[in-house]
């Protein structure tokens, strides 16, 4: 974590010098995301949007704030004006569905990980995120399926949790 701070006095250094220095607020507020320093974040990706009004990743990065602080409705607002701006942008889609799966909106968590997967056929978060809402509806086939395939496309940096967990449900069948 200190690297974060030290990285937080930098970016404050260049902002000084700078203030319209789009980079500097927006790794600033990465940072602070870090830190979980959530309102400071905001704050930031927010700038960054007053000066960049297009800056899909400030939009997907405030959203992940407010999702952390569980206003789920400020972030989906941030993570949809994302996919507004670029249809193809698979990190709120996939962070979309991570919210709804929060949110136990089932359904419209299942759509954005398969929105994800429709643009990034191999994004293996995609499939976790599907693995734990399967889980979570109990539809252990598909659970497994999505689970399975995530190990697979990570290979060897798979945790020790989806190891267990694809234990857990091939012992259901």
């Amino acid at each position: 974590l200190g690297q974060y701070s030290r990285a937080i006095s930098d970016h404050n250094k260049a902002i000084q010098l700078d203030d319209n220095y789009v980079n500097a607020y927006y790794n600033r507020a990465r940072s602070s995301l870090q830190l979980k320093l959530f309102d400071k974040a905001i704050e930031d990706f927010t700038k960054v949007i007053k000066l960049d009004p297009n800056n899909v990743f400030a939009y997907n990065g405030r959203g992940e704030a407010h999702q952390f602080q569980q206003a789920y409705d400020l972030a989906i607002e941030d993570y949809e004006y994302a996919i507004s701006l670029d249809k193809d942008f698979i990190d709120s889609y996939l962070n979309l569905g991570n919210v709804y799966s929060e949110m136990g909106e089932y359904n419209d968590a299942i759509a954005n990980y398969r929105q994800t997967l429709l643009i990034k056929p191999n994004f293996a978060n995609a499939y976790w995120g599907l693995g734990n809402v399967y889980y979570d509806i109990e539809n252990y086939d598909l659970a497994l399926d999505s689970y399975e395939t995530y190990v697979e496309l990570v290979g060897d940096t798979a945790s020790a949790f989806v190891i267990e967990r694809i234990e857990e449900l091939q012992s259901k069948f």
